[in-house]
C-alpha cells in the first residue's frame, strides 16, 4: 500500500499518480518483492508514466540448467543417429547379395580324386602350376566342406547351407550361407593375392554381410567369422604351401610354383 505524501490518500502498490490528487507517488521500495527497476528518465521529471519492469536474475545455477538441457538434447540427437545407423545396417545385412549363384552340383569322388592329384603335383614340381574355375572349385567346396549346425549362447540355432567363391579380376570372393531362423545370410570376404619374397600370400581386401560392405581394416576382425571353414579345408589349403604367385581373373585361378623348390 502507498499513501500519497501530499493528500495522505491510499493507493496500492502498482500506482505511479495518486488516485485522489494525481500527485506523483514515491517508487517501490527496493528488495520488496516482485522486484522492480524504475526507469530513470521518468523520476527526472518526464512527463510520461513510470514504467516498471520486471527483473528474473539468471544466476549460475540457471547457466547450468541450460547447458545441461544443450547437452541432453544433443546427446538424444547422437543416440537417435546411432540407433539409425543400426537399424539401416542391420537391414542392409539382412538383404541378400546382389548376384547369388545358383547352387553347385556336388562333384564325384573321381572328379575330386583328380582335382587333388593335379594340385599335389603342381606343389611338388619345381616350376609347376595349377589353374581351376569357379565352377571346378565350388563342385569341390560343395562336396568337401561340411559343417554340423551350431548354436550360440543365446539359444540361437546357425546352420551352416553352403560356401562358394567368386573370381573377380585380381580378387577372389569368399562367401558363406547360413540360416538363422530359417533366414538364409550371407557372409563374404575378398581376398587378393599378394605375393613376397618369392611366397604367395593373401591380403583381405573388403567384406560384407548381406548388402552391408565392411572396409577392409574393420574386416580384419571379422576374420573369425570363416575361421571354421577354413579350418576344414586346411588339408587342401596346405598344398599351397610354397607357391611364389597366383594370378585371379573372372574366368579362372593360376597357382605358380618356385622353379626350384623353397623348402
Amino acid at each position: 500500500m502507498k499513501i500519497c505524501g501530499s493528500c495522505e490518500s491510499e493507493n496500492d502498490d502498482m500506482r505511479v499518480f495518486c488516485r485522489n490528487c494525481a500527485k506523483h507517488l514515491p517508487p517501490p521500495v527496493i528488495g520488496s518483492k516482485p522486484k522492480w527497476t524504475v526507469n530513470p528518465s521518468e523520476i527526472a521529471g518526464g512527463s510520461a508514466p513510470l514504467i516498471y519492469k520486471h527483473q528474473v536474475p539468471i544466476g549460475p545455477a540457471k547457466l547450468r540448467q541450460a547447458g545441461t538441457s544443450f547437452s541432453t538434447i544433443f546427446f538424444r540427437i547422437f543416440l537417435l543417429l546411432v540407433l539409425g545407423a543400426f537399424g539401416f545396417g542391420g537391414y542392409l545385412a539382412l538383404q541378400p547379395p546382389a548376384d547369388i549363384p545358383r547352387p553347385f552340383a556336388t562333384a564325384s569322388s573321381d572328379d575330386i580324386s583328380q582335382m587333388l592329384s593335379f594340385l599335389r603335383a603342381a606343389s611338388q614340381s619345381p616350376g609347376g602350376a595349377w589353374q581351376g574355375d569357379d565352377k571346378s572349385i565350388n563342385q569341390f567346396l560343395a562336396s568337401a566342406v561340411y559343417l554340423r549346425p551350431t548354436e550360440s549362447l543365446l539359444g540361437i540355432k546357425v546352420q551352416f547351407q553352403r560356401c562358394y567363391v567368386s573370381l573377380g579380376e585380381g580378387r577372389l570372393e569368399f562367401t558363406v550361407q547360413k540360416a538363422v531362423f530359417d533366414r538364409p545370410l550371407y557372409f563374404s570376404v575378398a581376398f587378393a593375392p599378394d605375393s613376397q619374397d618369392g611366397k604367395l600370400g593373401v591380403s583381405v581386401l573388403d567384406a560384407s554381410v548381406g548388402k552391408l560392405m565392411i572396409p577392409g581394416v574393420l574386416a580384419q576382425f571379422l576374420l573369425p567369422l570363416w575361421e571354421p571353414f577354413f579350418r576344414s579345408l586346411n588339408p587342401t589349403l596346405a598344398l599351397f604351401d610354397g607357391a611364389k604367385s597366383a594370378e585371379v581373373t573372372s574366368k579362372r585361378i593360376v597357382v605358380r610354383w618356385p622353379k626350384k623348390s623353397l623348402r
